[in-house]
């Protein structure tokens, strides 16, 4: 026989059904009331329905115990790390202040106190947020104990029928109070000290500057309109800043000003990003088998949809095909020039024949497929050979069929090809996305060997950029300041590195 259940609403009737609509049970005034028109089962059946909640408190507590308490202690040991860390950064930024306090007169010092204030207060401000963060886990793991006791009393006791066919789960609360927390990082930095052009130094929000008066009128007038300077190569690379982008295969980045960029991977979603990880934007390319994406001077997304034979442009939230490609030529690497040009590889399906492509909105101005001698430049195969324009507009290709970097000028006239040298590095030469920056440097991403590697624009090998945290580079970019974003392919991370002084 069912165990008799009193109502909560009048304790001293005996309820009589259950209503579906609000989940509780229900003596004959309740459904005289505001459940008359709801939709109920008898008394008979509530046995049942009290058979699903112990199921379901069963199943809280296996969940609570065996994946969310353990869970919330892995995240607990990992704020505990990001604070060590996080005190070891702020130490690092203080000694990088101490290094410049030196090239500037006595009355400089005035300012370096205020700037180790400011540090101060940034470092309690972001140590305060992640121990509030940490209180709240730790108290989430004082509840879930008690939770499961309380469940555990419901189960055992069977004479508190009550009790459990009133249950409430409280599983979404406790799964919302564990979100997904990334912190930026503020950084110090200040440009090379050149005699008589005056000092700067930046920290968070405060920016100084330090000028002679015979120099502050032409601060004033580069202000806003920068010029390229001499700058040299760091020994070692710094990671400015890093972000989990959660593309997986992540396999394209392209910079979009403000410290956003366009990233994607092989699902044929495509991302709009800031350096803090936050997500501005998603959409869906017309393909998954997309090639190649890319920003205009206006800053929309222009990407190649290989399989429709036409490359896409994306205005606010609405996708249109900005040009078609002829005949059997599918496109694959895009790049936008400084003039407003889009550069263009494409291939013949059949034959994997590749040219490079250059157009002015619709109009093809220039083809670019072989040198002097009537010789392929590009190498025959079905991956994609990926773009990038040079400041002394030289064009710069990245094949990845044969391996190798190959330079043609403005006119499309070969200049050279760099295969590997095989004293520089025990594993091939495997050139995936490529940049340039202000010195006309040519940087290839490589993901068989963990690095980039760094060109002079007339062909000689620079430098080998490998760091630990560089696994599995792939998506490369530039930003304004010369800082590349790589993004690496299996994690789906995004790191952002100074590599010039």
């Amino acid at each position: 026989m069912a165990d008799t259940i009193t109502c909560a609403a009048h304790p001293d009737k005996l309820c009589e059904s259950y209503c579906l609509q609000c989940d509780v049970p229900l003596c004959r005034d309740c459904t005289m009331g505001i459940h008359q028109e709801h939709k109920r089962v008898d008394i008979v059946e509530m046995e049942s329905i009290k058979q699903v909640k112990r199921r379901e408190i069963e199943e809280d507590n296996a969940e609570i115990q065996d994946i969310l308490i353990p869970q919330f202690q892995m995240e607990n040991a990992s704020i505990e790390d990001q604070i060590a860390k996080t005190l070891i950064r702020y130490e690092s930024i203080e000694e990088s202040a101490d290094v410049y306090r030196n090239d500037w007169h006595q009355e400089v010092d005035r300012i370096f106190e205020e700037y180790h204030k400011e540090i101060h207060q940034t470092r309690d401000k972001d140590i305060a947020l992640l121990k509030n963060y940490q209180r709240d886990i730790k108290y989430s793991l004082q509840t879930m104990p008690n939770i499961v006791e309380h469940n555990t009393e419901i189960l055992q006791s069977g004479s508190h029928t009550n009790a459990v066919i009133q249950y409430k789960s409280k599983l979404t609360a406790l799964r919302k109070t564990l979100p997904k927390y990334e912190m930026g990082m503020s950084s110090f930095s200040t440009p090379p000290i050149q005699t008589g052009q005056g000092l700067c130094i930046e920290f968070g929000g405060i920016r100084s500057f330090l000028v002679s008066m015979s120099s502050y009128e032409s601060l004033q007038n580069s202000m806003g309109h920068p010029t390229y300077q001499t700058r040299c190569l760091l020994e070692r690379v710094i990671v400015k800043a890093e972000f989990s982008s959660e593309v997986d295969n992540l396999k394209h980045i392209v910079y979009n000003g403000r410290n956003e960029v366009w990233l994607s991977g092989k699902d044929g979603t495509i991302r709009h990003m800031n350096i803090h990880g936050i997500d501005l934007q998603t959409l869906e390319a017309t393909n998954i088998k997309y090639q190649d994406i890319a920003v205009n001077s206006e800053g929309e997304l222009i990407y190649s949809d290989y399989i429709n034979k036409c490359v896409n442009i994306v205005r606010g939230t609405e996708t249109e095909i900005l040009f078609e490609s002829k005949y059997a030529w599918h496109p694959q690497g895009i790049f936008c020039t400084k003039e407003g040009h889009i550069l263009v590889t494409m291939r013949v399906a059949g034959d994997s024949c590749c040219k490079l492509v250059r157009y002015d909105g619709e109009k093809v101005i220039q083809e670019i497929q072989y040198d002097k001698f009537g010789n392929c430049l590009f190498s025959r195969g079905y991956k994609c050979v990926f773009l990038a324009e040079n400041n002394n507009g030289d064009l710069c290709a990245s094949d990845t069929n044969s391996c190798s970097l190959i330079v043609v000028n403005k006119a499309g006239d070969f200049r050279y090809r760099y295969c590997c040298d095989p004293t520089l590095r025990r594993k091939p030469f495997v050139p995936h996305h490529i940049v340039t920056d202000s010195q006309c440097h040519i940087i290839l991403s490589d993901y068989v060997n963990n690095c980039l590697h760094i060109f002079h624009k007339d062909s000689q090998y620079l430098k080998c950029i490998s760091h630990p945290d560089l696994d599995l580079p792939v998506a490369l970019t530039i930003d304004n300041d010369d800082k590349l974003w790589v993004g690496l392919y299996v994690s789906g991370k995004v790191k952002v590195i100074q590599y010039m002084k």
